[in-house]
């Protein structure tokens, strides 16, 4: 186990990393925690190298098991609308079942928020706890979607903390992971 961890943590200094495509999603593929959070977390490989349909199977994968998203890097860039899709779909099943999403999901929503899905991000805000009122305000923020602005604005002293740096996507990842 420790051997895997070590490859996957030190596939973005190997030579041949390109080559190494397939090794990476192999150990997406695991339920080793420390084996899967070597390949997708604090590891430039997955954001350099991964096609999308490889990258949203990892941030899917580390939703579905409550790993830390922040620590994903360059999620911003990698970001795409199928991803998004796939996000929601995710959450209505999870509200279906009574469950609750992890907060940090809305941060791969934020900027494909549209009228099909502002209903969505209405709800976290206005039913959710305050941690995931924040997120969902924050996606608000990554938007260009009118509406989303609009929701955002109601809301101005979580909008100022957003605009000062106070909330951000680690903050919120860290909150999160501290209360569970």
């Amino acid at each position: 186990m420790y051997e895997l961890e070590a490859l996957y943590a030190a596939l973005p200094v190997m030579p041949f990393s390109k080559e190494m495509v397939g090794r990476a999603r192999e150990g997406l593929r695991t339920n080793i925690t420390s084996v899967f959070d070597a390949v997708a977390l604090n590891n430039p490989y997955p954001s350099t190298y991964f096609d999308e349909d490889a990258w949203n199977q990892m941030v899917v994968k580390a939703i579905f098991m409550q790993r830390p998203l922040y620590k994903i890097q360059n999620s911003d860039q990698r970001a795409n609308l199928a991803l998004a899709g796939i996000i929601i779909d995710f959450a209505h099943e999870r509200w279906a079942a009574g469950r609750d999403v992890m907060p940090e999901l809305w941060r791969f929503v934020g900027p494909f928020i549209s009228e099909e899905n502002i209903q969505d991000i209405r709800k976290v805000v206005e039913g959710g706890d305050e941690l995931e009122q924040k997120a969902a305000l924050l996606a608000c923020n990554m938007s260009d979607y009118p509406e989303a602005k609009a929701l955002l604005k109601q809301y101005p002293k979580i909008e100022e903390k957003i605009k000062s740096g106070f909330i951000t996507w680690e903050a919120i990842g860290q909150e999160a992971f501290e209360r569970n």
